[in-house]
């Protein structure tokens, strides 16, 4: 299952994330730092396929996938949504990732969310399920799994909801 949350601070943020551990995939590689589109970025690095789930680039822009639905795309060969997020990490501004973002051939992934973190602003949200990308909320937490997704979500949000009253941040 992976868990997204975050606290947004006036000129920074503090991103939490854990990803989906499936024993079908290997062992992830620890995070590395790369030169992407002439752009640093420190982000680990899936031992499958080459790509990741979660990265932060010298701009301070952070991207985090999350698995979307059972959506299995419209290409007989899905390309890892992983590389789709380590180009991303190549941009220098937030409306760079989501322009490119929306001119990429998003029919090549599975479903998924991803959530792009930039210094002092609330996470922008968008959503592919397979035929549409869409901008969705920024909603604590943001939560998947390969299993069952939506009972993941609302689990994580249960969790959530009773910390919060107990006053954690």
């Amino acid at each position: 299952m992976c868990t997204a949350s975050w606290l947004i601070a006036p000129d920074g943020y503090e991103l939490f994330f854990n990803r989906d551990e499936s024993r079908r995939r290997g062992l992830a590689r620890a995070p590395e730092e790369l030169e992407l589109e002439g752009v640093r970025g420190l982000l680990p690095v899936d031992s499958d396929a080459g790509g990741t789930w979660l990265g932060v680039n010298e701009f301070g822009l952070a991207l985090g996938l999350l698995n979307g639905t059972d959506a299995r795309g419209t290409h007989p060969e899905p390309r890892s949504r992983g590389l789709l997020v380590r180009e991303l990490l190549g941009a220098r501004a937030a409306d760079e990732v989501l322009d490119a973002l929306e001119r990429e051939a998003l029919e090549r992934y599975r479903g998924f969310t991803l959530a792009l973190f930039e210094p002092g602003r609330e996470p922008r949200v968008r959503t592919w399920d397979g035929e549409r990308l869409v901008a969705t909320p920024a909603s604590l937490p943001l939560a998947s799994s390969s299993l069952d997704g939506g009972r993941a979500r609302s689990e994580r949000e249960r969790v959530f909801a009773s910390l919060q009253l107990t006053g954690a941040p």
